[in-house]
């Protein structure tokens, strides 16, 4: 099981929510919660390799129809790796992606 550990970023910010909710689901490799955001067609090509045992999100911050997620992915066999994901959203209420970058190291 994957261990997550959450930013303070989110507390009163739904789209900061859906954001970090979405990148620990994609991380994860957690299809079901990716398909129910309306958002495997997109992520699908992001999802890569083993689950990680352990997700630290750093940092998650949206404006507009924009946002990132910064953190760093613990791998089973002890290696970590910085990543950061930029996502823009559909709308600006920001239910739905249109489109999602991802940077690691």
């Amino acid at each position: 099981m994957v261990q997550v550990e959450r930013s303070a970023d989110c507390g009163n910010s739904p789209k900061n929510q859906f954001a970090e909710e979405l990148i620990v689901a994609l991380l994860s490799g957690d299809v079901s919660t990716i398909e129910s955001a309306g958002a495997l067609d997109i992520c699908s090509g992001q999802m890569t390799g083993e689950p990680p045992t352990n997700i630290q999100i750093e940092h998650v911050v949206t404006h507009g129809k924009v946002g990132a997620v910064s953190g760093t992915v613990t791998l089973s066999d002890g290696l970590s790796a910085g990543f950061c994901f930029v996502l823009e959203f559909a709308t600006a209420k920001a239910d739905r992606l249109s489109k999602v970058i991802r940077y690691s190291l």
